[in-house]
């Protein structure tokens, strides 16, 4: 696969710029085609995330499974096409419009996470890639912040040759997008469709998705059911943390971890998204 030729040049001018977050942060959004073009956007988050994680498959656990869960995501834009014009761009508000006209338009909610986690988390691989850990540091002068303890742990890994170290520092920035970027777009999706999401979400890297739902690994729901996780819990939610994270922790991380140990499967998957 070939680099992306706009994320390499963005690396050789943050190489020695010691930038701060919010450059950072503004240099990566300017990787993206603007909002209004809704399905493209969410093309090129997929490749960033899959670009990167094929740099530095070693570290970038967190990006690989990104990249996986953002083209899901594509799933749920596809009303965009018939707001399109000419050029591709979207008319937002009408489509907004339309979509609360027939009760579908908390699907923009997870147009607006999607962006959202992509700003806050991607900005820190760049800048991994561009300088190290000192470049994340240069980031996040004050310290004290989940995306530098993450990477702190991440560089830790690596000079270790630790792959345990990696993995917990990757499960940590999942749980900082989790709590700090879907927790609060989640709290905003109408309860109806709360429980429509959460019985359709799933999540597979190898592609069969009914076997994925058999085995309760791919699907959220399955996966509530089947492990019993108590009364409390018999009518389970994706727009609860704690149902939502046992089913990262418990069975999407370790699911990811067993599909990227084989190369004949991780590398033609991540290979496609980023082109």
């Amino acid at each position: 696969m070939t680099p992306d030729p706009a994320l390499d040049d963005l690396l050789r001018r943050g190489a020695d710029a010691r930038w701060g977050r919010e450059r950072w942060q503004a240099e990566v959004m300017e990787l993206l085609p603007p909002e209004t073009r809704v399905l493209e956007r969410n093309e090129r988050i997929s490749e960033l995330y899959a670009d990167v994680y094929l740099r530095r498959r070693d570290l970038f656990k967190w990006a690989g499974m990104a990249a996986f869960a953002s083209h899901h995501v594509r799933l749920a834009l596809w009303p965009q096409g018939s707001f399109a014009g000419r050029e591709g761009h979207v008319d937002l508000a009408r489509r907004r419009r339309w979509l609360a006209r027939v009760g579908l338009d908390d699907l923009d909610e997870l147009r607006r996470t999607n962006s959202a986690i992509f700003e806050d988390a991607f900005w820190v691989h760049a800048a991994y890639l561009a300088g190290g850990i000192e470049a994340v540091r240069a980031a996040l002068p004050n310290g004290d912040h989940p995306l530098l303890d993450a990477f702190e742990d991440l560089d830790t890994g690596c000079r270790g040759q630790s792959d345990e170290c990696v993995w917990r520092a990757n499960v940590r920035l999942l749980r900082h997008e989790q709590e700090a970027m879907v927790q609060p777009h989640f709290e905003r999706l109408s309860r109806g469709f709360s429980r429509l999401f959460s019985a359709a979400s799933t999540l597979g890297f190898q592609g069969d998705r009914v076997q994925s739902r058999l085995n309760g690994c791919g699907s959220f729901y399955a996966f509530c059911v089947l492990q019993g996780l108590g009364p409390q819990r018999q009518r389970p939610r994706i727009t609860e943390l704690e149902h939502r994270w046992d089913w990262i922790e418990r069975s999407i991380v370790p699911r990811f971890r067993r599909f990227e140990a084989d190369d004949s499967l991780v590398l033609p998957k991540l290979q496609s998204i980023a082109a």
